[in-house]
């Protein structure tokens, strides 16, 4: 479990994006549209339907992002070194989405990609990824209150989780999904 202070958890957040993003544009960078779309035989999605996904997803999420950063601006709701600390919520999901978590989840319906995925999807998505980072650098600089600042999931309006939790998600999702691709991409039959 991350239990890093507020101050702490961006930088390495954002290094960790960084890390991601090279990876995914590494991965992703001189594939051909047949590559993009090719499935596995036994099932599962496309490369392209893995980067959708997280489009999706980062998406839904950015504008509740945004709107907790601008109550937390509005109200001075700053974080002082006050240690983040994961939601209830938040830890359940990142549980979820770690890269080492071996037990594939039932994506919700409002992040499960087309398919036939937008022609754009790779540089789409990175551009998503340089708006997170934006994102994390500006909580980070108006020193906002990472763990109070909280707001409903996109999936699940029960599920509350704080500002802290969607970075960290967003960036382990991130992980996650590159090793997918990863996989994609050593698959046999996949095409050369």
């Amino acid at each position: 479990m991350v239990t890093e202070t507020s101050p702490a958890l961006m930088p390495g957040l954002i290094e960790r994006l960084d890390r991601v993003q090279e990876r995914i544009r590494r991965l992703t960078g001189e594939l051909r549209p047949d590559q993009l779309l090719w499935t596995p035989p036994q099932g599962g999605w496309s490369i392209a339907q893995v980067i959708e996904h997280l489009l999706v997803t980062d998406n839904r999420y950015e504008d509740r992002i945004r709107a907790a950063m601008a109550r937390g601006r509005a109200r001075h709701v700053t974080g002082h070194g006050t240690p983040w600390r994961p939601s209830m919520a938040g830890r359940f999901l990142h549980r979820s989405v770690r890269q080492e978590n071996p037990n594939r989840l039932t994506t919700p319906a409002v992040f499960v990609p087309s398919l036939r995925p937008r022609p754009s999807v790779v540089p789409s998505y990175l551009t998503m990824l340089d708006e997170i980072r934006s994102l994390m650098r500006e909580a980070e600089e108006n020193d906002l209150d990472l763990g109070r600042l909280r707001f409903s999931s996109p999936a699940a309006r029960l599920l509350r989780v704080n500002l802290g939790d969607a970075f960290l998600l967003s960036v382990s999702h991130a992980e996650r999904h590159a090793g997918q691709i990863e996989r994609i991409r050593a698959h046999a039959d996949f095409p050369t």
